[in-house]
């Protein structure tokens, strides 16, 4: 066995949706239940496969 659970997805999704990949600038995040941030083309050209997003403090940009 390949140590899934019955039912299991094996696309490498997860229950609360799909994993994120790639960012794209001008891309909208939601963050802190009720707002948004765009990503910067920094940020877009940066981010890599299993990089996780945070939001700094002081910036609305992410």
């Amino acid at each position: 066995m390949d140590g899934a659970r019955p039912g299991e997805d094996q696309s490498g999704d997860d229950r609360n949706g799909e994993r994120l990949t790639a960012l794209s600038p001008g891309m909208v995040i939601p963050y802190g239940g009720d707002r948004l941030a765009r990503v910067g083309p920094e940020l877009a050209s940066a981010f890599q496969p299993g990089d996780q997003i945070g939001r700094a403090a002081s910036r609305e940009r992410v």
